[in-house]
């Protein structure tokens, strides 16, 4: 952290009582124990029942229970407890609900989970009557139990319902297109994928067209996932909808669909009418228009989920280009094709004032489609490098531009007084590296999969930011077998001597260590607690949405974590490379987030918008790690001045799944660190690692606080880091301690 005055602000504490000390509502629990210890609908009913055994009228025990400062949703659930259980003497409101249940639950159906689907929202016997006339219909269709609240909630007509069906048993057929080489989705996990979110799922099925959208099953199931809830979530009413329809699925259009509406009608009045010429011809131009609009239409599924992906990125984009691009998609030739790209790479590189950069070019970038889909504060800084390259790179290059802006000017002032050689840090140089072969065993990526769920729910940032979330996430994974358990292990020296134990915490599944594969299920239990649970959907203060935002994002990098090595379990070996990134490679270094797949990633992490921000700042830079010549990960590092010398500092290792926490990976990103160091002209100098979220293993090296400054500058612009995470401005003065591993 940064060791300046700073004011913290807490929230204040709420005292959970009921407004009267007198009336039954003592029997109840207080709401901060209820979700303390996320105490269940028959626990409700269980200290109601030990308290005190009277018989309530359904009118007298819901105005005992407005009294008690509890929400609607639990006030319904205690009203349909006692029904059940016949503690009302009189009354049908609830009563007549709860006639119903033999019947449900002689049909398979969980009446427990109707009751947590229907208090959710006020209801009335008759709205459950009718709730319950949709269970058995979507039941009848073929839905699963548990999907069927949210595919009734969805409101979909049964048309799309059927549909809907239909391509889940597309999934179930053609299951090995959306598997990995070694790792076959279950059928609740198809089930998931289709039915979590109905209306995505319809509305991606129409927008691409039904066969289209089962044809793209072969890009795999992260990227159907993916393509459900970009493409999905595009509003229907957007004014321009109609126009991507024409182009990707002509036949679910309002014209097109207008066109036959009339055609039908023409065909009911043919025996009425005596001039059938004129009828007929009247059909062939309707029929005609159709033809028109089907055969102007993109046929290719992989065009269509670009030019739907690009759609959905620029839906709320106020200017024309949006209409521009629709109107102007030709993908039939390789001709179109490449104007295409041309045309989408233009509004994607235009700067602050609207001008295009021409220094930078992204038409043939596998990240094209991330920049469209950036967040506002990427957008924000993007915008601004683009101006400055713009302003002040007609003449020269971007890093001679670079090199001049003022920020960066301080920086190499710093690094001379410090006997640093600036040129080497901030620029490329192709012959700087160290190669080698690696061997990738299996046992250790399954291994790094587990690592990282620990690191997650051990995290300080997590446990400190969102503690109650956290309490309540941890109970309910004990509820269903898993466990942080604190273990006694042996501790190592970083010379791999013996140095004592020390605890650490560790996952458990029913008593013994987690299995990789019963990583599937927690991750499933994870990901429902935070869609479900109150204290995880309620809106909380901006640091809390963070906080929660960032773990949501970390469950999502598991998943591809443990599908990525569910490609592919066979030990296999690389042709390793690691260097110093060229950052004056903005095509290249904005991306670096993507590569390692970290929370600076463009288009999904939750820190990109720090992303033009370490391209600008020569204060930063990276050293990368590829696989042949494919990226695989990297670290952002500086230079620090600890104990009055330069140190030179690994922010944090991320690399992708397969090759985590591979020690011969992490000790030739410390050799070349070390040659690196000599090219900078300090052979000798200290280098450190920042103590966040490594993908290697550091535990054997020392740890200790360390007090340092940042040599450098970022001018007036914060950028993040990981040893702290979070975001300073820099300016060569500001001292910091931290946590700090000793590598050398």
């Amino acid at each position: 952290m940064r060791i300046l005055p700073v004011q913290y602000q807490y929230a204040n504490t709420q005292q959970y009582c009921y407004k009267s000390t007198t009336t039954p509502n003592q029997i109840l629990s207080t709401k901060k124990q209820i979700y303390s210890q996320n105490i269940s609908f028959g626990g409700l009913f269980d200290i109601f029942k030990k308290k005190e055994k009277v018989f309530y009228n359904e009118k007298e025990a819901a105005r005992v229970l407005e009294d008690c400062d509890i929400s609607k949703y639990w006030q319904q659930r205690v009203l349909l407890c006692l029904a059940q259980k016949g503690y009302f003497d009189d009354g049908q409101y609830y009563k007549s609900i709860v006639d119903t249940f033999p019947k449900l639950k002689q049909d398979g159906f969980e009446l427990d989970k109707i009751f947590q689907d229907n208090c959710s929202r006020s209801f009335t016997p008759e709205s459950f009557e009718e709730y319950t006339k949709k269970l058995y219909m979507v039941k009848d269709l073929g839905y699963p139990y548990k999907f069927m609240d949210c595919v009734i909630k969805s409101n979909l007509p049964v048309k799309d319902l059927k549909n809907l069906i239909d391509v889940r048993n597309e999934g179930y057929k053609q299951r090995e297109l959306l598997d990995y080489a070694s790792y076959s989705f279950s059928d609740d996990e198809i089930d998931e994928l289709f039915f979590e979110n109905p209306n995505r799922t319809v509305n991606t099925m129409k927008i691409l067209g039904k066969k289209d959208f089962i044809h793209t099953f072969a890009q795999k199931y992260d990227n159907v996932e993916n393509n459900i809830d970009c493409i999905g979530g595009i509003n229907t009413k957007h004014p321009l909808y109609e126009s991507l329809l024409e182009l990707t699925n002509p036949t679910e259009s309002a014209k097109y669909l207008k066109n036959q509406a009339k055609i039908k009608e023409l065909k009911s009045k043919f025996n009425e009418v005596e001039d059938k010429n004129e009828l007929i011809q009247k059909i062939n131009e309707l029929t005609d228009k159709n033809k028109n609009l089907v055969s102007q239409s993109i046929k290719d599924p992989v065009d269509k989920v670009k030019l739907a992906h690009i759609f959905a990125a620029l839906k709320y984009d106020k200017s024309p280009k949006l209409r521009y691009i629709l109107k102007n998609c030709n993908l039939k030739t390789r001709d179109g094709q490449n104007k295409f790209n041309k045309l989408i790479n233009n509004p994607i590189r235009q700067d602050e004032n609207g001008r295009i950069c021409y220094q930078l070019n992204f038409k043939n970038s596998k990240y094209l489609l991330n920049l469209y889909m950036a967040d506002s504060d990427f957008m924000a800084n993007y915008k601004v490098l683009l101006s400055n390259i713009n302003k002040y790179a007609q003449n020269r290059t971007i890093a001679q531009m670079f090199d001049s802006m003022p920020m960066n000017e301080n920086t190499k002032s710093q690094f001379k007084k410090l006997g640093l050689n600036y040129n080497v840090w901030a620029h490329f140089n192709p012959n700087s590296k160290i190669q080698k072969e690696v061997i990738l065993k299996n046992e250790n990526l399954a291994q790094s999969v587990i690592d990282n769920i620990e690191q997650d729910l051990t995290s300080d940032y997590f446990n400190d930011s969102i503690p109650a979330q956290m309490t309540v996430l941890k109970n309910i994974m004990v509820e269903n077998g898993f466990e942080l358990r604190k273990q006694n292990v042996a501790n190592y020296d970083e010379v791999g001597e013996f140095d004592g134990t020390k605890n650490v915490v560790k996952l458990f599944k029913n008593g013994e260590h987690i299995k990789f594969e019963d990583l599937s299920l927690l991750i499933k239990i994870i990901s429902e607690v935070m869609n479900t649970e109150k204290s995880w959907t309620a809106k909380d203060s901006e640091s809390v949405e963070i906080a929660k935002n960032t773990l949501r994002n970390h469950l999502a990098s598991r998943k591809t974590e443990m599908r990525s090595i569910a490609k592919d379990i066979d030990d296999k070996p690389m042709q390793m490379t690691v260097r110093k990134v060229d950052m004056n490679n903005v095509e290249y270094a904005l991306f670096l987030g993507n590569h390692a797949s970290c929370c600076t990633a463009v288009g999904s992490g939750v820190n990109q918008w720090t992303a033009p921000i370490y391209v600008s700042s020569k204060m930063i830079s990276a050293i990368e790690v590829l696989d042949g010549d494919v990226p695989i990960g990297n670290t952002m590092c500086f230079i620090a001045k600890i104990d009055g010398k330069p140190a030179l500092v690994l922010d944090n290792i991320e690399l992708k799944a397969r090759y985590q926490y591979n020690d011969e990976i992490r000790d030739s990103i410390i050799d070349y660190a070390q040659k690196l160091a000599k090219e900078l002209g300090q052979p000798n100098m200290a280098i450190y690692a920042g103590a966040n979220r490594h993908k290697v293993n550091f535990e054997n090296f020392p740890l200790d606080v360390e007090t340092f400054k940042i040599v450098g500058s970022s001018g007036n612009a914060q950028m993040y880091f990981d040893f702290d995470t979070d975001a300073y401005d820099i300016n060569g003065k500001d001292v910091f301690e931290a946590e700090l591993y000793k590598i050398r």
